[in-house]
């Protein structure tokens, strides 16, 4: 469990545990917002320690524990990431407008579409694919910042009734993705429409 391997999707929730942990840390992220910029480090050390464990690890016990040190630290890109978001909202600004941001999210989709045809094409999970993966690990980030610029006028005690919830609603999500991926084993689709749909 402390590896979140018992059942799919729970291998975020110690990683969270641990981002949580370093919310003293986040805090300077929120009265500066230029330390959202550090979720592109982050990723960028993600994609290089991803490729390097696995080949360094690889049918080693450790292998596990390396990969969620490896998640824990690059990780807290997104903390920062959120906490200058935050900062922003509260201080009534925002990074970009709501246009911007929707414009990023659909550009990163477009590029996962473009990998689930690659998918298709070659048979192979594009694990490797370097534009695809940022379009994958940014996705986070575009829709979190449409959704604070777009909060603008929302008042702080709505988020803050919210907030007791919050990692409740987080830790039922697998439930959803069970039971699409039980209607897509029971649906009678192409395997290129079922790659596409598991990537987006």
């Amino acid at each position: 469990m402390f590896l979140g391997k018992g059942k799919y999707h729970l291998h975020f929730v110690p990683t969270l545990l641990g981002v949580i942990l370093l919310l003293p840390v986040f805090r300077c992220a929120f009265s500066n917002q230029w330390f959202a910029l550090a979720i592109i480090p982050c990723l960028l050390v993600k994609f290089w320690l991803d490729s390097l464990v696995w080949s360094a690890f690889w049918n080693d016990p450790l292998v596990d524990w390396v990969v969620r040190a490896v998640k824990l630290g690059t990780y807290c890109g997104y903390g920062f990431f959120a906490a200058a978001m935050a900062g922003l909202w509260v201080r009534g600004k925002r990074l970009l407008g709501p246009t911007t941001w929707v414009a990023l999210l659909t550009s990163a989709w477009l590029v996962k579409l473009y990998v689930a045809r690659l998918v298709v094409k070659t048979g192979e999970w594009q694990h490797t694919h370097f534009i695809g993966y940022w379009a994958d690990f940014l996705v986070p980030c575009f829709l979190f910042g449409l959704l604070m610029s777009c909060a603008k006028n929302v008042p702080e005690s709505v988020f803050t009734s919210l907030a007791p919830v919050s990692f409740g609603i987080y830790l039922v999500h697998p439930i959803p993705l069970d039971l699409f991926e039980i209607a897509l084993r029971s649906a009678e689709l192409s395997p290129s429409t079922t790659v596409v749909l598991k990537i987006l």
